[in-house]
């Protein structure tokens, strides 16, 4: 499969520090992040020969698991500033509930559950986790998390590069399409919310 110009001339260190900054973000606890597209990108990179995996999923598990341990260190801080959907999501006596139970599983699973993994990050240290338990743990987390996000992501970036140039006008016309209706769909039911209140 022939890979575009463009993604064969990205410099391999500016992808591995973007996915580092992105999953360092994420790590922290920052819901939404879209990290998947690095993961892609670098997936592609390592099918052509510009990168390892080894080197993509170092890159990632630093930045994630740095993050990690900035989430536990100013967690407190941090959640003032997010939505408070995600703040509240768990509260703390459940946190310490959980945690009490199994330090070790909660640290590692919570990850992969989006709404989960904001307020165990942040509300780690509240609940009486000890740093470096938190940190070892994290650790093991963010390199399992990162592995095999980055190897699924890797092989199934090829497939998805070729059924893209195949099919890339129909899907943008559905892309544009869906974007219509859904805007369509908003002009429609403003009235009907302004009616409402």
């Amino acid at each position: 499969m022939q890979l575009p110009d463009w993604l064969l001339n990205l410099e391999p260190l500016l992808v591995h520090v973007l996915l580092f900054v992105v999953l360092l973000i994420e790590g922290i606890g920052v819901p939404g992040i879209p990290f998947e597209l690095l993961w892609v990108t670098e997936g592609l990179l390592i099918h052509a020969g510009k990168t390892t995996f080894w080197e993509a999923v170092l890159w990632g598990t630093l930045g994630n698991w740095i993050g990690n341990v900035l989430g536990y260190l100013f967690g407190h801080k941090i959640a003032a500033y997010l939505p408070e959907k995600a703040r509240n999501a768990v509260q703390l006596e459940d946190v310490k509930r959980w945690y009490d139970k199994n330090d070790f599983w909660v640290i590692v699973i919570s990850r992969w559950l989006g709404f989960l993994r904001t307020p165990f990050i942040l509300y780690a240290g509240l609940a009486g986790v000890g740093f470096r338990r938190f940190s070892v743990f994290s650790l093991i987390g963010a390199a399992l998390w990162v592995g095999v996000w980055q190897y699924g992501l890797w092989k199934s970036g090829e497939a998805f590069l070729k059924w893209w140039q195949q099919y890339q006008i129909w899907i943008i016309a559905g892309c544009v399409l869906i974007a219509l209706i859904s805007v369509g769909w908003m002009l429609l039911r403003k009235p009907q919310l302004q009616k409402q209140k």
